[in-house]
């Protein structure tokens, strides 16, 4: 008799496939530098459905955590400005610095069989890094899209998309089964834009605001982002393990 999926799972898929498709319109209709940062907002609701599932309530220090993470990248955002760029790129454009995002991701996935302490940490890193670099790649597949409609297949975009994304997701799953949740959750969740900005910004020409205080601005709200990261990898649900199948 086939094995039948807990609600809870059916629930999360669900969750997990509406999310993923707001987060493609979201892309298709603005810039990656603008949509990518937003993702945070989760960490909000991650930590007290977390605490929840533990069957405890969220401390302050894994709430402090949360916001300090959130409202670092959101006054990142407001400091950049960011407008939309580029809507073409070739995979020459694209492969260098796209290449190289993914080659640190998988050193740093090596970093964290090496590492078993940090395994989920090092596996996060790699994880958002390689998510970052496939929203840009689905802004030029969907830009593609919308002028050449089925023929975008016949361009680089779509499969470089499936493959780092699939990359990420492997990831992703290695990430959550190996310990902790919250630093890896919060880690995840920190290098996607990071990796998104860096590649949107060379690539696909996004901008950013610019002049000496919208710099320091975003520096200072990077910083403090970092700094909400810090402190919930040592909060109880960086030390909650993931359930064993």
């Amino acid at each position: 008799m086939a094995a039948v999926a807990p609600p809870a799972f059916l629930v999360a898929v669900v969750v997990e496939l509406a999310g993923l498709l707001l987060q493609a319109v979201a892309l298709d209709l603005g810039a990656v530098i603008a949509v990518q940062p937003l993702l945070v907002t989760g960490l909000l609701f991650a930590v007290p459905l977390g605490a929840a599932v533990d069957h405890r309530r969220a401390t302050g220090r894994e709430l402090a955590g949360a916001i300090t993470c959130v409202a670092g990248l959101a006054v990142f955002l407001v400091a950049a400005g960011p407008a939309v760029g580029r809507e073409t790129v070739s995979l020459r454009e694209a492969a260098p610095l796209g290449g190289a995002i993914v080659a640190v991701a998988a050193l740093l996935a090596a970093a964290g069989v090496r590492v078993p302490a940090q395994r989920g940490v090092f596996l996060a890193a790699a994880a958002g890094s390689c998510y970052g670099v496939s929203s840009a790649f689905f802004k030029v597949a969907a830009d593609g899209f919308d002028h050449r409609g089925l023929a975008v297949l016949a361009s680089w975009a779509p499969y470089a998309l499936v493959a780092v994304g699939g990359f990420g997701l492997v990831l992703t799953q290695s990430a959550f089964q190996s310990g902790g949740l919250g630093a890896p959750l919060a880690v995840l969740t920190l290098a996607e834009p990071v990796s998104a900005v860096a590649f949107s910004r060379v690539v696909l020409q996004e901008h950013l605001a610019g002049g000496i205080g919208p710099r320091v601005a975003e520096i200072a709200a990077a910083l403090v982002a970092a700094g909400g990261v810090a402190v919930l990898s040592s909060t109880p649900s960086a030390r909650l393990r993931a359930p064993v199948a």
